[in-house]
């Protein structure tokens, strides 16, 4: 029998080494980290190949540690894991180039300048020896490596082989065989671990494309998730929710899991699902490219309520070009939208401010003479009702002159009160007797048809203010809902207390925190739209037939709220009708003051009783007409056109002046001043104010102080002939020399 033998081990080898690359690269397929998957490469290569020690260098910056290892010793690790030359001072070490210096033969190879002539050197980079111990007898001129450290050589390594490792013609490693016995390469061998090198230069590639892919989805996913803004993404054909952020869970109410697989219809309105639906295949369809949608109305949420959102929404396609997906990116404007409204109540307040200041000027301008004309009038009317029998066929003419002229002094006394320049007399009141006096007229006002109900509250705080001011917001509101009811009907009063906290005053700019005492006016009547409550208050605003309203009550109302410290509250609907709720500042108990007993207007004039009057006035008719009304009362008058005249009088008359009479403001000297002076020479004497200016004029003066002892034009017979009366009887003398500082405020009613 003949047979033949064929040594195939090499072709055993090549085998082998062909298959440890096909492992290799299974390992890096598999869904591992990085890491890990080189540490098996590593541990893989190590017992296949037989080597003592099997390292794999990774570049990490400008340098190349070791990624994985195994057999090598941690000493060896501690001086050999970086390749940097480094100077004395630890600094890195640069060629001429900046490029950085990597020291031994692994630095040689993974810099790519290894000289393929050398026996030492493959074509592909690889440095191999057998006996790595000559290296060590090699002369310095002779050796290509930069500061060859040779520590392997010093651990016993005899056969070495490093082998770069390229990523598209660019080194990115090595991979480090070593063994303590000689002869273990070859060049057949060398090359085949350069296939393995390649193969896994190339698997490092791809992983690593797919790891920066990945961890650039994390990064983005992330970003979207942590963007304080809400971001979603539909799929373009049922518009199902595929993504959903943090800001949007946190915006909306809903967990993103029980969004995700889901339409606008299981979270909103059917009617705000359509809007949406509509608009997005708008956006689909490519009828609007881009949306950009700042809500009109706001967008009712689960945990946070109303909120106004600017959403943008986009297509997004396909690599083929379809449409695949709608992006959506919603931000909540709610506080921009709150700041902008907030902003716009204040501009129109501004408005409404510098309107009012307008509307002062206006009234402040033409009420001075406007009150001395009416006074005239009124006066003079009077004089010549006490002079005639009461069936004088000339009475009812004289009566509507007089009726007249009050109308005429109230519009004029609205207007201020609306430019809260009207003269008051405050004072500490309980809002349920000055309700309770008003019911009766109230009634009469409204006429039987209305029914008129009142509700009282026991233990009211007080509040301080015109009582006359009370009487003009029930009548004017009490008219106003009158107007409002078209036949049978209701108007509710009612008064209570209230604190009103930073809260309420979020939502109602002009209040201020604190404790209110408020009266309400409610009717049933026809009630009125958005667009006339914003004009309520304006002057001269009216709803009403020509000739049927001035435009001036509410404007009243306004007015007086605002003087006192207080605002007012609407809420009113077409159909359904309006309540006004008035809010005053209670006055705390130590303020409270005795309240005064009134006077009716029809109360039979009080007469003098041969006291002396200084009168002092310098518009010449008003002047003859006070003195001929203060004579018709049976007071002795000494008339002065001016204060210098005034105080000659004072000078040259022997006998007492019980009470000086004086126009305010005068040419030369105030009267005030003139004031003071007489005292200084008639301490006895009383002092009464009049003016026909407004009140910030007459205040500049002092005048208005508490205390002071003021009446303001027009006022007829009556209220003169009671003011006087009440000043002479209860009044101090005035101080010689100082300012006034206790006052009785002025009957209320009259048309001072």
């Amino acid at each position: 029998m003949q047979g033949s033998f064929q040594d195939i081990t090499e072709r055993k080898q090549a085998e082998d080494y062909r298959a440890m690359g096909v492992e290799v690269l299974d390992i890096l397929n598999e869904p591992r980290a990085l890491p890990d998957a080189i540490q098996r490469i590593v541990g893989m290569l190590k017992t296949r190949t037989g080597f003592d020690a099997v390292g794999l260098r990774l570049q990490d910056g400008e340098d190349f540690p070791y990624s994985a290892q195994d057999g090598f010793s941690k000493t060896f690790l501690l001086t050999e894991n970086t390749l940097i030359e480094r100077d004395k001072e630890g600094g890195v070490c640069r060629d001429k180039n900046g490029s950085v210096c990597l020291e031994c033969t692994c630095g040689l190879v993974v810099s790519g300048k290894t000289d393929a002539t050398s026996p030492l050197f493959t074509r592909g980079g690889s440095c191999w020896t057998n006996d790595s111990f000559q290296l060590l007898d090699l002369p310095g001129d002779q050796d290509p490596r930069h500061h060859p450290r040779n520590q392997c050589i010093h651990d016993g390594y005899a056969s070495i082989a490093l082998i770069p490792i390229r990523a598209k013609d660019k080194i990115v490693g090595l991979l480090h065989f070593t063994d303590r016995r000689k002869g273990r390469f070859n060049l057949e061998l060398v090359e085949l671990l350069e296939g393995i090198a390649s193969r896994i230069g190339e698997a490092l590639l791809r992983k690593q494309a797919e790891t920066e892919l990945k961890e650039a989805q994390t990064l983005t996913e992330s970003i979207v998730d942590n963007v304080p803004i809400m971001i979603y993404l539909k799929d373009a054909t049922d518009l199902r929710f595929l993504r959903f952020n943090r800001a949007g869970e946190e915006l909306l109410g809903h967990d993103r899991k029980d969004v995700i697989g889901k339409t606008d219809k299981d979270f909103f309105s059917p009617e705000v699902a359509a809007e949406f639906l509509t608009k997005e295949r708008q956006v689909l369809d490519g009828t609007i490219p881009l949306l950009d949608d700042v809500a009109e109305i706001p967008l009712m949420t689960q945990k946070k309520g109303p909120r106004w959102l600017h959403t943008r929404k986009v297509c997004i396609r396909g690599s083929d070009g379809a449409k695949k997906y709608l992006l959506g990116i919603a931000v909540d404007i709610t506080e921009r939208k709150r700041a902008e409204t907030a902003k716009s109540e204040l501009q129109a307040q501004l408005q409404q401010a510098q309107k009012l200041e307008s509307v002062g000027r206006l009234a402040g301008g033409v009420a001075h003479d406007f009150n001395n004309l009416l006074m005239g009038i009124m006066g003079y009317t009077d004089l010549c009702l006490e002079n005639i029998q009461p069936d004088h066929p000339i009475r009812e003419w004289l009566d509507e002159i007089i009726s007249g002229a009050k109308r005429s002094s109230e519009i004029t006394r609205q207007l201020l009160a609306f430019a809260r320049k009207q003269t008051i007399a405050p004072r500490v009141l309980d809002l349920n007797d000055a309700v309770a006096e008003m019911l009766k007229l109230l009634q009469r006002l409204i006429g039987e048809d209305i029914r008129l109900t009142w509700k009282p509250c026991s233990g009211l705080r007080l509040v301080k203010l015109d009582p006359s001011q009370v009487d003009q917001i029930l009548v004017n509101l009490c008219l106003n809902a009158r107007d409002a009811i078209d036949g049978v009907g209701e108007i509710a009063l009612e008064v209570g207390s209230v604190t009103v906290d930073a809260a309420f005053c979020a939502i109602h700019p002009e209040a201020i925190p604190g404790v209110y005492v408020y009266l309400t006016v409610s009717d049933d009547g026809c009630g009125m739209d958005r667009e006339m409550l914003a004009q309520i208050f304006e002057p001269f605003f009216t709803t009403k037939g020509v000739g049927k309203g001035t435009g001036l009550g509410l404007a009243t109302v306004y007015g007086i709220a605002k003087q006192n410290n207080g605002f007012i509250n609407v809420y009113s609907e077409r159909g359904k009708g309006t309540t006004f709720k008035i809010y005053l500042p209670e006055i705390t108990a130590e303020n409270v003051a005795t309240m005064e007993t009134t006077v009716t207007d029809k109360a039979e004039a009080p007469r003098g009783q041969g006291e002396t009057v200084l009168l002092v006035e310098d518009e010449k008719s008003l002047s003859v007409l006070c003195c001929r009304i203060l004579e018709s009362l049976g007071y002795n008058v000494l008339m002065a056109d001016t204060p210098e005249e005034a105080l000659k009088k004072v000078d040259q008359h022997p006998g007492d002046i019980q009470i000086l009479l004086t126009d305010v403001i005068m040419p030369g000297m105030d009267g005030r001043i003139l004031a003071q002076r007489v005292s200084t020479i008639k301490p006895e004497i009383k002092v009464l104010f009049m003016s026909g200016y407004t009140a910030d004029v007459i205040a500049q003066r002092g005048v208005l102080d508490e205390g002071v002892q003021f009446i303001s034009k027009p006022f007829n017979r009556n209220k003169l002939a009671r003011t006087l009366r009440q000043v002479l009887d209860t009044s101090p003398a005035a101080p010689s020399g100082t300012a006034y500082s206790r006052c009785i405020s002025c009957p209320r009613s009259g048309y001072g």
